[in-house]
């Protein structure tokens, strides 16, 4: 048996599964969570889910450089 890293799901908080995706012969991960509540899906990136990094807002008594 192989020792996996769990991850979490940035939304909702639930278990991430990795799955092989036979059609583009390559890994993704799926949130646990029912598909009606979450059902995000994320790439992988160096062995890890690839989630998307939240941009900041920037702020507005901060003028741009």
């Amino acid at each position: 048996m192989i020792n996996e890293k769990t991850y979490t799901c940035p939304s909702c908080g639930d278990e991430l599964k990795r799955i092989f995706s036979n059609k583009k012969q390559k890994y993704y991960y799926a949130c646990q969570n029912a598909i009606e509540a979450c059902g995000k899906f994320f790439g992988e990136k160096n062995g890890a889910p690839a989630v998307p990094v939240k941009k900041s807002e920037p702020d507005p008594g901060v003028p741009c450089p």
